[in-house]
């Protein structure tokens, strides 16, 4: 079953993404053995659908089993990069649209004051 869930989490498909989680949860849950693998999947598979909060859960639980795994390590600061990355583009699409609703509510009052 991990096997199908780790196939799962590398799909290109959201859904196959999500089913693949549940997978490795349902294993990390019932499997003593190999917690280690399911929580480095769930980090990567959390970060693909950008759950990045809970990816950088996963990742921390990670690293207090092995607080040196440079592959759990190098998937965090690429957690990290994504999101700083992810916030500054929607800070760029808040900016757009605070601009046009300044420019429609110019319009607007300009219109506004043609007829009175």
């Amino acid at each position: 079953m991990f096997e199908y869930a780790w196939c799962l989490v590398r799909s290109k498909y959201p859904t196959d993404i999500r089913k693949g989680i549940l997978l490795l949860k349902e294993l990390f849950n019932s499997h003593s053995e190999g917690k280690r693998d399911y929580l480095f999947y769930l980090a990567i598979g959390n970060a693909r659908i950008k759950e990045y909060n809970k990816a950088l859960h996963y990742v921390k639980a990670f690293l207090e089993i092995e607080p040196a795994n440079q592959q759990v390590l190098t998937l965090e600061r690429q957690i990290n990069k994504r999101m700083e990355k992810e916030g500054l583009i929607g800070m760029a699409h808040l900016a757009f649209l605070m601009n046009a609703l300044v420019g429609v509510h110019y319009l607007l009052t300009k219109k506004k004051d043609k007829k009175d």
